[in-house]
């Protein structure tokens, strides 16, 4: 990944031509309705002329399928064979804004969903968007008065391509506030099971009007999360999957079909050491005017007016080991969140500042109502590689 490598194992996402935001850009480019002049630069991997030609276009997104695991797991599988190159992921590495960047087509820099964790200051509560619930609760936020298209303030791809869109997703992701207010009129057609989502593609590939089709797979995280990226099983699921996608893949041939195949992040594996809790250091708490937003490996703070040097002190004296601290205006004007127009609620859904956790640590805090410590094994949304990049893999004509 050009424009990614630095010292010390950090990364930077790619806007540049290799990444996820530019593999959009292609799509929008090749199947879209009038030029965009703020669009991203197009994908070197897979330039727009290449999508248009097809005449069914799938994006496929395997949640949580890191180049590393794919590597660890499966070196001389079907996807590392039909694999074009690698691509970058958004900032921060994570399912909320990578899947919105999938969904709309733009940066996180421009649709604003930032993180599991979010201020919506015009709802005064701290929430999270995939499952628009209340923090801390069941509650749905739609309980405060406002359906999700008004919060999230995004546009939906599917409304913006001159294309038929089709929306292949899990069965219990379909229905949901944020899988409506980002599916922008496409035929939602769901599944339950690896073997399902194969039929359901082959389906399509045989349909006579050209699509273009959006398909999820969140099994790998969910896995990853629980065991490990690392796990035997992880690793299991993940060769499951190359082996659907084995058998798949004739089955589409001669039908003008071209399968992209990527995902929104990839992994780090914490341990017990490495899993840092904010309860352990209540001087930095204390500093803080609302709990910690984002992700366990990106952490957006919220700091008290004058606490500022204290919170910036601590974590350089205290946990320099583990996190270093930038203002979150430096974040935006570095580019980390891609080009711009800004989400109007940009800036407030940042913080202050954003901690950006080193190696394999993260930090967590609990708000009342979460009962249970935090205990994932594998996590995602920092600086790292392992989190940043992801293969593509293309199958089809």
């Amino acid at each position: 990944m050009s424009d990614s490598a630095s010292a010390g194992g950090w990364s930077r996402p790619d806007y540049g031509g290799q990444g996820l935001v530019n593999l959009m850009a292609s799509i929008r480019k090749g199947l879209g309705r009038a030029h965009d002049p703020e669009a991203p630069a197009e994908c070197t991997a897979m330039p727009a002329a290449r999508i248009a030609a097809a005449r069914h276009v799938v994006l496929l997104v395997i949640d949580g399928l890191g180049r590393e695991q794919l590597d660890r797991h499966a070196p001389d599988g079907f996807l590392a064979g039909a694999r074009v190159g690698d691509l970058s992921s958004v900032f921060p590495s994570t399912t909320a804004s990578a899947v919105t960047t999938f969904m709309t087509g733009d940066p996180p820099r421009r649709h604003g969903l930032i993180g599991w964790h979010l201020w919506f200051r015009t709802l005064g509560v701290v929430g999270a968007p995939l499952p628009f619930r209340i923090r801390g609760s069941d509650v749905s936020l739609a309980c405060l008065g406002v359906d999700a298209p008004r919060l999230f303030g995004t546009r939906a791809l599917a409304s913006r391509l001159a294309r038929r869109s089709v929306l292949l997703h899990p069965q219990h992701l379909c229905g949901t506030p944020y899988t409506d207010a980002h599916r922008g009129g496409a035929d939602v057609r769901p599944f339950a099971s690896l073997e399902e989502l194969c039929e359901r593609l082959i389906e399509v590939s045989r349909e006579r009007e050209p699509s273009y089709v959006y398909a999820y797979w969140p099994e790998l995280d969910s896995l990853s999360h629980a065991y490990g990226a690392g796990s035997e099983r992880a690793g299991e699921h993940l060769r499951a999957i190359d082996r659907a996608l084995a058998r798949c893949a004739p089955r589409l041939r001669g039908s003008g079909t071209r399968v992209l195949v990527t995902a929104d992040h990839g992994f780090v594996d914490t341990c017990p050491d490495t899993r840092l809790a904010l309860s352990d250091h209540p001087a930095l708490a204390d500093t803080l005017a609302l709990p910690l937003c984002g992700e366990p490996r990106l952490a957006l703070c919220y700091v008290r007016p004058g606490a500022e040097s204290v919170f910036e002190a601590y974590v350089d004296e205290r946990l320099a080991h583990a996190a270093h601290w930038r203002r979150a205006g430096d974040v935006i004007a570095d580019g980390l969140l891609g080009p711009g127009p800004d989400h109007p609620e940009l800036a407030l859904r940042l913080g202050s500042h954003v901690l950006f956790l080193r190696g394999r640590h993260c930090l967590t805090d609990r708000v009342p109502g979460e009962r249970r410590p935090f205990e994932q094994v594998g996590v995602h949304g920092g600086m790292s590689d392992a989190e940043l990049r992801v293969p593509l893999a293309v199958l089809g004509d």
